[in-house]
Parts: structure tokens; sequence; C-alpha cells
């Protein structure tokens, strides 16, 4: 899982450990965080796929420049 959705379980279980949840808003958390953690990677690569393109070369090039390392 990506490091940003287990720091958000972790919260969220804090969070209803410490009754400043209710069961139904843990839930919902719970519910956020998977479904953002788990589908934002995909939007954002067929995003990318669909409009990168419009991207101007300048910041294109810094983009590809902080893949590689």
């Amino acid at each position: 899982m990506v490091p940003r959705g287990e720091v958000g379980l972790i919260f969220a279980g804090l969070g209803v450990t410490a009754n400043v949840f209710t069961n139904e808003i843990y839930t919902a958390l719970i519910m956020v965080i998977t479904y953002t953690t788990l589908l934002s990677p995909f939007w954002i690569k067929l995003y990318y796929r669909q409009y990168g393109h419009l991207i101007p070369e300048e910041e294109a090039s810094v983009s590809n420049q902080h893949k590689r390392t």
C-alpha cells in the first residue's frame, strides 16, 4: 500500500480509539482512504497519457529529470 494510505489508516485508527470519531465516520474514512490510495495513481497515469502532450517543454524536461533520480 502507498505510505500515504498507511498513515491515513493509522490516524483513523487512533481517532476511533480515542473516541474522536464515531464508527460511522471511521467507516467513511476507511472507504475514502482506500479509494484515494488505490485509484489515484491509476487516474494520474491515465490523465498524463491523455493530456501529457499539453505540458510545456520546459516543465516536461524538469519532470523527466525528477523521474531519473
